[in-house]
């Protein structure tokens, strides 16, 4: 057991009364992508990124696509209108694809 608290509560955890440490590797404890340096290399940081911006990026899909329904509907048969809800529903569900498919290349 350590006696540096901020150490043990990085890398120790009871649980029932019995000890666990280094059950969660962290950089400071020997684990992850790279001791010396905790963003490790340029990939390691984009990796850790898309958790956050893939999420996102559906989140503002989702949110322009209910906008352009929402459009669509409230057009009430007007050709400008539709035509302009159908080119938000098709650009946003185009560039999403971009988006997926940038995934897929940068992460294989």
């Amino acid at each position: 057991m350590s006696t540096n608290p901020v150490s043990y509560l990085a890398t120790c955890v009871k649980v029932g009364g019995q000890e666990i440490c280094d059950a969660f590797p962290t950089p400071a404890s020997g684990g992850g992508p790279n001791p010396d340096n905790a963003f490790g290399t340029i990939g390691d940081v984009i990796s850790r990124g898309m958790v956050f911006v893939f999420p996102i990026a559906g989140i503002i899909l989702f949110v322009v696509l209910v906008m352009a329904g929402f459009e669509y509907m409230n057009s009430a048969g007007e050709a400008s209108k539709v035509e302009s809800a159908w080119k938000k529903i098709t650009y946003s569900l185009l560039g999403f694809g971009i988006f997926k498919i940038n995934i897929w290349v940068f992460c294989f």
